[in-house]
């Protein structure tokens, strides 16, 4: 009875040792009939710049965060009336306004999401370089905001089943002491007391096993979590950078070919306008299929953000990474796609770029296709086109 004490409070013990604290940081206030009105314009339910000012007609913007938001709206407002350069006008001054926001709000929606907008209105102006650097930015502080809430959702996680971890010890300690009870008022009946503690702590071991298996597939569902992009199961930003850094490193080391493609979808944008988000889904499950379909075994196939997938194929030649890029844009372009009720042409852009000395690294080689991928989109979209670092 005593060693059956000591392993409860051992349990009890590195149960507690393991809770999550959490930590409180402070951001600017935002008025929420701000955050409102920022939203009907997103969702396009306000369509003017009179309907947005009349909205606010009490909220006067005191801090850099509302300022940031209220030039958000009036540039998501012209850039859906196709005045371009006022976009360009309104969003820059939003951008003037990022470095006066607290570290922790420059990754949260909606106080990136200019630069998304941005990038459209500096692309549809055929100024192509600043509509790379916007998108980067976006994709950047995208990719933050869902490692946080990743973060934030394993702490979740881990809190909730600890808790009920600590019930399930709190009742096995309960019975425990009723156990003992039985054993000082039945001293005569101490072999059947024997008995029946021997079969309660086979009943602990098995629990105790079962909470470990539990615990284990937990973690497991959360490492996968943590790697996969949910809507697509391809792997998502964190797992391509692991997973590629290795693959450059070994294909340095045994100086062997390695090749990058970034893969775009055209007209992505329209096709959410015209048919609503839920069959922008579809066909971004649709084109991480076929991409899945034409990639080997052995590459490495990514949802980077957004419309935006990576594929990185190690062992192969500029001309093999040409050769499936052109089969995956051909395979997606072949016909129109049946999409809910809805019959789509979906094209992708493709921007290809290998290793080499002045291509040294993963960072260099996104960056190289990505350039690529532009130059496609300048070309006329539907188009594959492979990185020259003579014309770069």
């Amino acid at each position: 009875m005593r060693l059956i004490s000591l392993i409860f409070a051992m349990l009890s013990s590195a149960v507690i040792s393991h809770s999550v604290q959490a930590e409180s940081e402070q951001t600017m206030a935002v008025a929420n009939e701000l955050l409102a009105a920022v939203e009907k314009v997103t969702s396009e339910a306000i369509h003017s710049e009179e309907e947005f000012n009349k909205s606010l007609t009490d909220i006067q913007p005191s801090n850099a965060a509302e300022q940031l938001l209220v030039y958000y709206a009036k540039g998501v407002i012209a850039y859906n009336r196709v005045q371009l350069h006022q976009t360009v006008t309104y969003l820059q001054q939003a951008n003037a306004l990022v470095e006066e926001l607290p570290e922790e709000m420059k990754a949260q929606s909606p106080y990136y999401h200019f630069h998304k907008v941005l990038s459209d209105a500096y692309v549809a102006l055929d100024n192509y370089q600043y509509g790379y650097q916007h998108k980067r930015k976006y994709l950047i502080k995208y990719a933050e905001e869902f490692d946080n809430k990743d973060k934030l959702l394993l702490a979740s996680l881990e809190s909730k089943y600890q808790v009920k971890q600590k019930e399930q010890l709190n009742q096995l300690l309960i019975q425990q002491n009723k156990l003992k009870q039985v054993e000082i008022k039945q001293l005569e009946q101490k072999k059947s007391v024997q008995e029946r503690n021997t079969i309660i702590l086979i009943c602990i071991g098995i629990v105790f096993m079962l909470m470990i298996v539990r615990q284990l597939k937990v973690r497991q569902k959360l490492k996968w979590l943590s790697s996969t992009d949910t809507l697509t199961g391809l792997r998502n930003r964190k797992s391509l950078f692991e997973a590629s850094n290795g693959l450059v490193r070994e294909a340095l080391d045994n100086h062997l070919p390695l090749g990058i493609m970034v893969i775009d979808i055209d007209h992505f944008k329209e096709i959410n306008d015209q048919y609503g988000h839920q069959v922008g889904d579809v066909v971004l499950k649709l084109v991480a299929k076929l991409g899945q379909e034409v990639m080997r075994s052995r590459d490495v196939f990514a949802r980077l953000g957004g419309e935006e997938f990576v594929a990185v194929l190690p062992e192969a030649d500029i001309d093999s990474v040409n050769a499936i890029a052109m089969r995956l844009k051909d395979k997606i372009a072949q016909e129109p796609q049946q999409v809910k009720a809805h019959r789509i042409s979906v094209t992708v852009s493709i921007g290809i770029a290998q290793l080499s000395e002045k291509v040294p690294n993963f960072d260099a080689l996104v960056k190289s296709a990505d350039e690529a991928m532009y130059q496609a989109k300048q070309a006329g979209r539907n188009q594959v086109v492979i990185f020259n670092s003579a014309s770069n």
